[in-house]
């Protein structure tokens, strides 16, 4: 979701070097941006433009701010950076009492600008370090911030269950997000949830919620240098990866033992259900947002998340851990939150995924479950992959025939059910296309009277099962137009899920959506 960059330099740069890392995140999704170095502040709509003018202004320190709205529209007013009297500030999170810390009058209809409005106000009494950590003593909600305060030199930057992340350059330290932002830090420090610090350009200070100094733990950077790419769609390219990324060695991982259960949202609950189902796994999986460790008797918990950032996965974690469980991380980006309060975490190692809609580490998070619950399926999601993409002319065709429905059902069993939820997720997400995903042998106790002549069904499944070939007569017995995707066994399976993917992406190439950047959705879903 936003962005922060921010940085602190012995050495003077550039308003559009902000600019540049902030373009880093964009994967994140957002909606409006916005910079501010001490002499100067821009902000607007739409994508990160870097402008000529940008170039000019310079400082030595500064804070910049991708924002997917939340409190109020999509203005330039409400933008970040805010300023209130000495404080310029940028927020991502949500202040749930945001009415109750600052009286206005104010410029946005923010709750970030509340925060920045108090520290201005905690200043009359009290130091810059002290005004920020009183601050958010008084806030309810979560937070990452980034904020300059006037006179004093360095940026304070502050977290509770939102990420952010101080790397250490050459030239002093830079601010961010994810570590994305910045391949030419050379260590990096996560702050603990609560922690407040003040970065300067040579050191980073850093007291806990009740002001005590607290230790600092720093890593080395493993982000390298930002990926070459062909011109083109994200989505497109990440898919294409899929083969050279399964035809490596396959890591080695303990089998899990006893009860377990998943948590996840999104494709990644898709992929969890896939690698359950082909595993013939007794794994429970649950919607992240849905978990209650005491409807749970599993003393083992699977969190899987691409970003590890997720916040609906890092609070079923916080509560799993609360609870006595054990939990293992599946995940892909490094120097995450998940990836530090997990007990042990399997890395994907699919790389950048710049694509909002997950693809290849959808995949990758199958293969490793799978492995996880006792099944080696790495060579069949290999085969499987790339005969999706030798078919892919087929799969145009198909989605020229699609592509004009405003609506559409896909059907499936067992694995396959999990697929046609995925596909129909992609079709939503890249493609704005309303899909609903339905058990197969379910249809004719509902849905079905919902199909009528010409109704698109797009069939997934296994071409051996009598059942599901039932109901596809079935739907067209009422004048249904099917689409059966059938292939067989546990690398038919792997075919069809890639199929889907590129199905969705086809789709919404001919309809001319934003594929990479779909609107009011982002990469890492950092809020609740």
């Amino acid at each position: 979701m936003c962005g922060i960059v921010g940085e602190v330099s012995s050495e003077t740069f550039a308003a559009s070097a902000l600019l540049t890392r902030l373009q880093r995140l964009s994967y994140r999704g957002y909606d409006s941006y916005g910079y501010a170095l001490p002499e100067a502040m821009r902000k607007d709509v739409g994508h990160v433009t870097i402008l000529p003018t940008d170039g000019t202004v310079t400082g030595k320190r500064g804070i910049a701010h991708t924002r997917w709205a939340t409190h109020g529209g999509v203005t330039v007013e409400n933008a970040h950076p805010h300023r209130v009297g000495r404080v310029t500030l940028v927020h991502n999170g949500i202040i749930d009492n945001y009415e109750d810390l600052s009286a206005g009058p104010f410029v946005s209809e923010t709750d970030s600008e509340r925060l920045a409005a108090r520290i201005d106000a905690e200043l009359e009494e009290h130091d810059p370090l002290d005004a920020v950590r009183r601050t958010l003593a008084a806030a309810e909600g979560i937070w990452a911030i980034a904020a300059m305060i006037d006179g004093v030199e360095g940026i304070f930057v502050a977290r509770k269950h939102v990420p952010i992340l101080i790397g250490q350059t050459s030239t002093g330290h830079a601010i961010a997000s994810d570590a994305l932002a910045f391949p030419d830090a050379s260590r990096l420090l996560a702050l603990d949830d609560g922690a407040v610090a003040i970065v300067t350009a040579d050191s980073v200070r850093c007291v806990d919620r009740l002001g005590r100094p607290v230790s600092m733990r720093w890593e080395e950077n493993v982000v390298g240098s930002e990926e070459t790419r062909p011109a083109g769609f994200a989505m497109e390219y990440e898919m294409l990866q899929m083969p050279a990324l399964l035809s490596r060695p396959a890591r080695s991982v303990e089998a899990l033992q006893g009860p377990v259960t998943v948590v996840g949202c999104g494709s990644s609950v898709n992929a969890a259900r896939l690698a359950v189902s082909l595993a013939r796994s007794s794994a429970r999986v649950t919607l992240a947002s849905e978990y209650d460790p005491e409807l749970d008797d599993a003393r083992t918990m699977v969190a899987v998340s691409q970003s590890g950032e997720t916040a609906d996965v890092l609070d079923a974690v916080r509560k799993a851990k609360a609870a006595g469980r054990r939990v293992i991380a599946v995940v892909n980006a490094p120097h995450t939150t998940l990836t530090r309060l997990a007990d042990a975490a399997v890395m994907l190692g699919a790389g950048e995924e710049r694509c909002v809609a997950a693809t290849k580490s959808v995949i990758l998070q199958a293969v490793a479950l799978a492995r996880l619950f006792g099944a080696d399926v790495n060579g069949d999601a290999l085969r499987g992959a790339e005969a999706a993409i030798a078919d892919r002319e087929r799969i145009r065709s198909l989605s020229r025939s699609l592509a004009g429905a405003e609506h559409l059902f896909l059907i499936g069993r067992g694995a396959w059910l999990a697929i046609a939820d995925e596909a129909a997720l992609k079709l939503k997400e890249v493609a704005y296309q309303h899909a609903e995903s339905v058990p197969a042998l379910e249809l004719k106790h509902g849905p079905l009277a919902l199909v009528t002549e010409g109704t698109p069904v797009v069939a997934f499944g296994d071409g051996d099962d009598a059942r599901l070939r039932s109901t596809i007569h079935e739907v067209e017995a009422r004048g249904g137009r099917v689409t059966p995707l059938l292939f067989s066994g546990v690398q038919g399976a792997f075919r069809a899920l890639v199929t889907a993917q590129l199905l969705a992406f086809e789709i919404a190439r001919i309809r001319g959506t934003p594929i990479d950047c779909p609107r009011n959705l982002a990469k890492s879903v950092t809020v609740y």
